[in-house]
């Protein structure tokens, strides 16, 4: 097994035990959809389907639904996924989103079967370099031609991490990348669950994008993240 995979499974597994954990004191704190999304999801045809990657509880879902789309939501977390169906049902917005537990870098979906991707706050998430372009290329396949797409990630630029980032420099544990960190996440009963985040920087998120071989409508930076509106031709 080589060092990446090595590195991938055990993220992801400590991942999804974290936010299983954490989710309803998560869900608390993740209440409203970012405005830029809401800027990206205002501009799409009411009809879309509309695929929102790292869906978490539904707060993006929600907002989708209501603004009269078909909605597609894929994350790894099971308690996640718990809380937003039950939020679906209070929003009576239930009808119109279909939940999945899955995992974001092999989609359960046809080629070609969703007009926009809502993927925010997520690809941060991935271990490797190797999951995070798979998954945009997830993206691209399961887009319909002039399709489109709005991806973000944290920033290297966050002041508040600079000494997070500094460790990461100085860290000699085999496959790890600069931009690697681990977050805490107290619960009430005192254990603490790491959080893994790989921050990006300018340029690398750029290198990013242009691999996917998605078009790029314009790249920013907005609240201590950057991202890319992309379109599939």
């Amino acid at each position: 097994m080589t060092t990446d995979l090595k590195k991938a499974r055990k993220i992801k597994s400590q991942l999804i035990e974290t936010f299983d954990a954490i989710a309803p004191h998560f869900d608390i704190t993740r209440y409203k959809p970012w405005p830029e999304s809401k800027r990206f999801i205002s501009n799409l045809p009411k009809d879309s389907i509309v695929l929102d990657l790292g869906c978490g509880n539904g707060r993006n879902s929600i907002h989708l639904a209501k603004e009269g789309m078909k909605v597609i939501g894929i994350d790894f977390s099971r308690g996640l996924i718990k809380i937003a169906k039950n939020k679906l049902e209070w929003k009576e917005v239930a009808n119109r989103v279909n939940l999945i537990e899955g995992d974001i870098g092999s989609l359960p979906l046809k080629k070609e079967s969703v007009n926009a991707v809502l993927y925010i706050a997520t690809i941060h998430h991935l271990p490797t370099p190797q999951e995070r372009l798979k998954s945009l290329l997830e993206v691209k396949r399961c887009l319909k031609p002039e399709g489109s797409c709005l991806v973000s990630a944290w920033a290297q630029e966050q002041e508040k991490f600079k000494e997070d980032l500094e460790k990461s420099m100085d860290n000699s544990e085999e496959g790890f990348e600069h931009g690697d960190i681990f977050l805490p996440w107290k619960l009430k009963e005192g254990r603490e669950l790491q959080r893994y985040y790989h921050l990006f920087s300018k340029e690398e998120f750029e290198d990013l994008i242009e691999k996917s071989g998605l078009d790029v409508k314009r790249v920013f930076f907005s609240a201590d993240n950057h991202y890319a509106e992309l379109n599939k031709k």
